[in-house]
């Protein structure tokens, strides 16, 4: 199973571990993993969480989704008597040897480690109090705006550019040399320059203290938009804001980099002056540089990748975003399931637009094999959803490569849809658009017998399937319907026309 190591002091930690008993940096969120592994045990287990069986080589439970403890991690039951007798003073948890912090609440112990009872509490000690202060004789903090596992957040003043920015302190510690460390290995963020990534402008070290400057977007997260609504964002309104940070992501992977809890609170609406909004990932902490095997890794419980564990990368990205824009439309239990997709009958968002559940499914498949590798295609076919979805309200235009403009179709049992553009590509083209003539005059008999021409023309033919599913539903020929689907669904599996 997976060895886990704190990302800043990179000492071990076990899996279940909410405070690094090294260096007191909360771990809960977001989750972050190493990919170390140790050699599996043929012993059956069972998930400390959910109690279901697990076997001994799994890195993660799929039952509930949590990051297993270790494989030989140190447990109570292996502790000297002398230590185990040591126990918190907060919650009684009973202390391994040479460690700093408790594990579960935070506390510090004391210089007089063995049979002491005298504790501070980590959250008061992590970083001291900036309010007033100005650091590096330029940033004047004025206001805490966050705090998390990550590190605390500040809104200060750069008192020589004269405007806002945000400022996020990376870790505090005794060893200074480790404090210049964890500062150094994040400097390459700031050669991200992208318009929907939150800028870097500086990164300076004062006393046991390194901080990251940012900056200042004004808006509100989509999570918190969430919240105050009261409700899941209407479908169209979520994919365009995930079409709109898409661009983000295709950038970030063309420099290798994978940026690993995407999520509702990390990405914010901002409101520009001349009114228009942007949408902006604000919060870069979790970015890391691809590589095959990384030592550290992060995600959030629910939205992140199973194979993200070991190897997280720009797809698994892809991944956490399909997971996020199905809990934009539905505020779906993340829990029910952990990965992939509940029943589309569950949620309204999914049994009203079946396309856009299609897509989700096959941007969460269980094979990564079988979901998006690229941004720009997933990009592609959320558009097309999202034409799809817009094309289905009256008076909407829905110009499009992947639409017919101004087509819609009114009667029969499908109601008002907007018509998907044929593939000009498709070797039957020709018959295929004599179907559409005819299937728009109200000849379903006469266009389905173009349909099935279409298909003795080119029997992989995407279009020509979709058409004669959706004519054999028309005429309540639901058995041969369902072959025409499930041929479909075969052929391309998760693709948004199949709906």
């Amino acid at each position: 199973m997976a060895t886990s190591t704190c990302p800043y002091c990179h000492q071990s930690v076990k899996a279940i571990d909410e405070i690094c008993e090294n260096c007191g940096i909360v771990l809960t969120s977001p989750i972050f993993i190493s990919s170390q592994t140790t050699t599996p045990t043929s012993t059956q287990a069972t998930c400390p969480h959910c109690r279901e069986p697990i076997k001994a080589s799994e890195e993660i439970c799929e039952n509930c989704g949590m990051v297993l403890q270790p494989a030989g991690a140190l447990s109570t039951t292996d502790l000297p008597t002398a230590v185990m007798q040591e126990q918190c003073p907060r919650c009684q948890e009973p202390r391994r040897p040479n460690k700093k912090f408790c594990a579960r609440c935070g506390y510090r112990f004391g210089e007089a480690d063995v049979g002491s009872t005298q504790a501070q509490p980590v959250v008061q000690n992590r970083t001291a109090p900036l309010l007033g202060r100005v650091l590096n004789s330029r940033y004047k903090v004025n206001q805490t705006i966050g705090e998390g596992g990550m590190g605390s957040v500040y809104l200060a003043e750069d008192l020589i550019l004269k405007r806002q920015v945000v400022i996020k302190a990376l870790l505090s510690d005794d060893d200074p040399d480790l404090v210049a460390q964890s500062v150094k290995e994040r400097e390459f963020l700031a050669a991200i320059k992208h318009s929907n990534i939150v800028s870097i402008y500086d990164f300076i070290t004062e006393n046991k203290r390194g901080y990251i400057v940012m900056e200042h977007v004004h808006g509100k997260t989509l999570e918190q938009i969430m919240e105050e609504q009261g409700k899941p964002f209407e479908a169209a309104d979520a994919i365009r804001y995930i079409l709109g940070i898409l661009p983000a992501f295709s950038y970030l992977a063309k420099l290798q980099l994978v940026y690993c809890d995407f999520k509702p609170q990390n990405v914010m609406l901002e409101k520009l002056k001349d009114g228009t909004q942007i949408v902006k990932l604000i919060d870069l902490g979790t970015v890391i540089k691809y590589e095959r095997r990384p030592r550290d890794v992060y995600g959030t419980h629910g939205f992140y990748a199973l194979e993200a564990v070991r190897a997280p990368s720009p797809e698994t990205d892809l991944y956490t975003i399909c997971r996020t824009l199905a809990y934009l439309v539905s505020a779906m239990d993340l829990a029910d399931p952990v990965f992939g997709m509940p029943p589309s009958e569950h949620y309204k968002a999914f049994r009203d637009y079946p396309a856009l559940y299609r897509l989700l499914c096959k941007g969460t498949h269980t094979q990564p094999a079988r979901r998006f590798h690229s941004a720009e295609d997933l990009a592609d076919q959320l558009a097309g959803v999202l034409r799809q979805i817009e094309g289905g309200t009256a008076s909407v235009p829905i110009n499009s490569h992947l639409f017919v403009s101004s087509v819609l179709t009114t009667t029969g049992k499908l109601g008002l849809r907007g018509e998907a553009a044929l593939d000009e590509k498709d070797k039957a083209i020709v018959p295929l658009r004599s179907g559409d003539q005819a299937l728009r005059s109200g000849n379903l008999q006469r266009a389905l017998e173009l349909y099935q021409k279409a298909l003795t023309v080119n029997s992989k033919s995407i279009d020509a399937l979709a058409r004669c599913a959706e004519v054999l539903v028309e005429q309540e020929d639901y058995i041969n319907a369902l072959t025409m689907i499930t041929r479909l669904q075969q052929l391309v599996p998760g693709h948004w026309k199949v709906a």
